[in-house]
């Protein structure tokens, strides 16, 4: 079991997305007539390997230069996101992409598109994220 202190974590990743972001300034027009699921976004990251990520109220999009994948909440399935609305997202120095969704924390791995669920346990404050 991980243990991970939620609210040192989802502050770590926003400054380190605020830092990041004040490095790579490129224009980009995608619509939802590309396959975006919304045109209003809450993130947006570039990759190591220049693949465009996009977070919104409506799951976390990767756009590849031609086509556009869709990760999102489905159902009670252990293989999709915790949540479908995404609050901050960073690519980690390996190349695993951690989404801050409202259902906790969650670690893509982009080459196997398996995806590790860091989740909120408020019951107990002293230990608020188990994986």
């Amino acid at each position: 079991m991980i243990k991970i202190n939620y609210p040192a974590s989802f502050l770590l990743l926003f400054a380190m997305q605020l830092m990041l972001n004040a490095f790579a300034q490129t224009s980009y027009h995608v619509t939802t007539g590309q396959g975006l699921a919304t045109n209003q976004l809450t993130i947006l990251i570039k990759d190591r390997q220049n693949n465009m990520w996009f977070g919104s109220y409506n799951g976390l999009h990767k756009h590849e230069g031609t086509s556009i994948r869709v990760y999102n909440k489905s159902g009670k399935d252990s293989t999709s996101l915790s949540s479908k609305e995404m609050h901050a997202v960073f690519e980690d120095r390996l190349g695993f992409i951690w989404a801050g969704t409202t259902g906790g924390l969650d670690k893509l791995d982009p080459k196997t598109g398996i995806i590790l669920h860091y989740k909120l346990k408020p019951a107990n404050k002293t230990k608020l994220m188990t994986g």
